[in-house]
């Protein structure tokens, strides 16, 4: 129930990623979904850590050079060291229709 009650909690937004508002401004698309970090929270709050879940993810990686093939074109462009927050959608989904399966069945028992 802990669980469940920790994704009872999250909730779906609106919302553009960073690099494609840096890119295309105004023009960049609007996603429906879910905010790992608000996840990450939602658990927090109740001493759960829900990459334990296999709901959300951190990713980090150091710099990396530009490669080139043997005629100079570019096959692998230089990257900035970074890291970057994901939800794993199919797990998101299992715990919704966990979380709607207790919710349907509390309802049915006050009938």
């Amino acid at each position: 129930d802990k669980v469940l009650d920790a994704w009872a909690e999250v909730q779906y937004k609106q919302f553009k990623f960073n690099d494609a508002v840096a890119l295309k401004g105004d023009e960049a698309r609007i996603h429906i979904g879910l905010i790992a970090q608000e996840i990450k929270e939602a658990f927090e709050k109740r001493g759960l850590n829900a990459t334990d879940y296999g709901i959300i993810c951190y990713d980090e990686w150091e710099e990396q050079a530009e490669e080139r093939d043997e005629e100079g074109n570019i096959v692998k462009p230089a990257m900035e060291a970074g890291g970057r927050w994901g939800i794993r959608a199919d797990e998101c989904q299992f715990l919704e229709l966990a979380l709607m399966r207790r919710e349907l069945k509390r309802l049915n028992a006050k009938l």
